[in-house]
């Protein structure tokens, strides 16, 4: 069952994010591509901090965000909402059936 528009009370823009090719110092650079706008979401404090592996980094979480299904975001991906930026670390499907994510989210 989707999430109720009741309980997603933001509203979040999501972002994928591509590398370049490094500089002579060895830092690449990348480009946001926006995937999605204007999706309503649902930003929660964890009750505990986790911790999460992505990209050979370790991160921890505190922020959970809850929204109806989609197929194009994935870890790795940014989101921003009420004008801050987070990563996304992990995305489950929580109920299994394909009607919402629980992203597991970090401030970038």
């Amino acid at each position: 069952m989707e999430i109720s528009e009741a309980f997603l009370n933001k509203v979040a823009t999501f972002y994928t994010k591509t590398e370049g090719v490094a500089n002579a110092f060895g830092e690449k650079s990348f480009t946001l591509t926006e995937v999605a706008d204007e999706v309503k979401v649902a930003l929660q404090v964890a009750d505990e901090e986790l911790e999460f592996g992505l990209q050979g980094n370790t991160y921890v979480v505190k922020d959970i965000l809850y929204l109806n299904y989609r197929s194009d975001i994935s870890p790795g991906d940014l989101v921003t909402i009420d004008s801050l930026q987070y990563l996304i670390v992990s995305i489950e499907d929580e109920s299994g059936q394909g009607t919402h994510l629980k992203m597991y989210i970090t401030k970038a």
